[in-house]
């Protein structure tokens, strides 16, 4: 039991140790941080756009798509056969 109660406090100890934030690597500046996240939010807010835009024509699609299959449908219903002796209305 012994053994399992120093595992638990080594674990407890690299779960709740401090850590240092690490250095950026040589040669990155805060400003080119700075201009990278910037890029990269653009081209995520472009990348978001383009999804909205990529919904809306399936979605426009699937409509047109499902109001001729309604068109064809009652196309091919059967219409009621008139009851004999009484005409149609024109």
């Amino acid at each position: 039991m012994s053994k399992w109660l120093v595992v638990l406090v080594l674990l407890a100890g690299f779960v709740f140790a401090e850590e240092k934030p690490a250095a950026p690597p040589a040669g990155i500046t805060k400003a080119a941080l700075e201009a990278r996240l910037t890029e990269l939010k653009n081209g995520k807010d472009q990348a978001v756009a383009n999804l909205n835009a990529f919904t809306g024509a399936i979605q426009e699609c699937e409509h047109w798509l499902e109001f001729l299959k309604a068109a064809e449908d009652a196309k091919a219903k059967p219409q009621p056969a008139p009851p004999k002796g009484k005409e149609q209305p024109h």
